[in-house]
């Protein structure tokens, strides 16, 4: 005669991590005022500071997140601001 099998439960997935939506200013330097939206029904990402009230909008594809749209962001700033040194 065989033995029972023992019923072991698996283990739980871990979550993922949400990714921020909310950055820090370049302009003015103040933290967390930096809003990223995206509205993927009209292919447009926007970031947007609450403070300065800066906005930049990218189009963006179904692959691209709220960091993605701030990257670009910041990668247009220091373009026109003559780049880093």
């Amino acid at each position: 005669m065989g033995k029972r099998k023992k019923a072991t439960k698996p283990a739980p997935k871990a979550k993922a991590p949400k990714l921020d939506t909310c950055f820090d200013c370049i302009l003015c330097e103040h933290e967390q005022c930096v809003d990223a939206v995206l509205l993927r029904s009209q292919k447009v990402g926007s970031v947007e500071c609450r403070v300065c009230h800066v906005r930049h909008e990218m189009t963006i594809t179904a692959l691209d997140e709220p960091i993605d749209v701030y990257s670009n962001w910041v990668d247009e700033m220091v373009k026109v601001n003559g780049g880093e040194e």
